[in-house]
């Protein structure tokens, strides 16, 4: 059996259940395509589903590679993947948010669906397109489709240098937003140039003082912050959150409808906020799309869109680049880059 260096934990808990060591390579089915890694970007959900904090929405058999996605180039098709995406070949420089149901992409091969993958354009490194992929994706379909962000609109997106942060800042201002964003002041600067109209130091202000009411907001912090948001917003307006507990409606999207009464309870006090502002209020989970992937990657090789990285690591090190995106406040995005 073919084998390859891997990330990964035998049974949920803190970073000391992740290994890095050989393990068996993935087997190219019919339906998938086999792609040599390159580089894989870390996310938050990365160390929560190392936690165990989804594992009633996401549940996987152990052992668990991680790792949510990554760029490389493809080594392998699958007959029904052929068939389906003529134009991919190997040698193909891809990059993807992996499917839920599968991960793995800190490990030096990956299986991937053919409609979640994009082909990278020359212009767009392994790192970067790696590091765009769920960040971006998130960014991508909370402002464009979830909060449906017009023109000329207020909007307010919170931790705005992190790795959702920063793109979210980026596209609502493509979408002709009035961005304001709360990050440290240190990186006020370098936001201003990416384009947000206002940044407010979460340290030191309260973006309830310093700000009008908002038409949207994006919100990452969850609690107290996500409170604060939902009475901050105009009457009628729109608010998701990517951070704090999931709506009921997560449980319909993930098939667990049992789920729901736990996601109504935790979510009572950010709900009833919503029902006396007349807000429409939900925690948000991004969708794997090859072609949105495409669309963001275009923006990057013409270069409207900057994908910052704050930190490369090797794969020996993915347990290092995990705590650093647990504990640290980080600019931008932190990578894995494969041998």
């Amino acid at each position: 059996m073919a084998q390859m260096l891997g990330c990964f934990i035998e049974r949920y808990g803190d970073a000391r259940q992740v290994r890095t060591a050989v393990i068996p390579r993935p087997v190219c089915g019919i339906d998938d395509v086999l792609v040599r890694v390159r580089a894989a970007s870390v996310n938050p959900i990365d160390f929560k589903l190392r936690a165990g904090q989804v594992k009633l929405l996401m549940p996987h058999p152990m052992p668990l590679t991680l790792g949510s996605d990554f760029a490389g180039e493809i080594v392998e098709i699958g007959a029904a993947a052929a068939k389906a995406a003529p134009s991919l070949q190997p040698g193909v420089r891809i990059a993807a948010r992996l499917w839920k149901q599968r991960i793995g992409a800190f490990a030096e091969y990956a299986l991937v669906r053919p409609a979640d993958l994009a082909i990278i354009p020359d212009a767009v490194e392994y790192g970067a397109a790696a590091a765009v992929c769920l960040a971006g994706l998130t960014a991508h379909q909370v402002l464009s489709e979830a909060l449906n962000v017009r023109a000329g609109e207020r909007v307010l997106i919170h931790a705005g240098a992190g790795g959702v942060g920063h793109l979210a800042v980026q596209l609502a201002k493509r979408l002709g937003a009035h961005v304001s964003c709360t990050a440290s002041e240190k990186n006020h600067a370098w936001l201003s140039q990416l384009g947000a109209d206002h940044c407010i130091d979460y340290r030191s202000q309260d973006f309830r003082l310093v700000s009008e009411a908002f038409d949207a907001a994006l919100d990452t912090q969850g609690g107290q912050t996500l409170q604060h948001t939902l009475m901050h917003t105009r009457r009628g307006g729109r608010v998701r959150s990517i951070g704090g507990f999931p709506t009921p409606n997560i449980a319909r999207e993930f098939n667990k409808p049992w789920l729901a009464p736990v996601f109504w309870w935790l979510n009572r006090r950010e709900r009833a906020i919503a029902t006396r502002r007349e807000l429409d209020y939900q925690y948000f989970f991004m969708r794997e799309d090859g072609a949105q992937l495409a669309e963001l990657l275009s923006w990057m090789a013409d270069g409207s869109l900057h994908v910052e990285i704050a930190q490369r690591f090797a794969l020996t090190e993915a347990n290092r680049a995990l705590e650093l995106c647990e504990k640290a406040n980080v600019r931008g995005k932190i990578v894995i880059e494969m041998p």
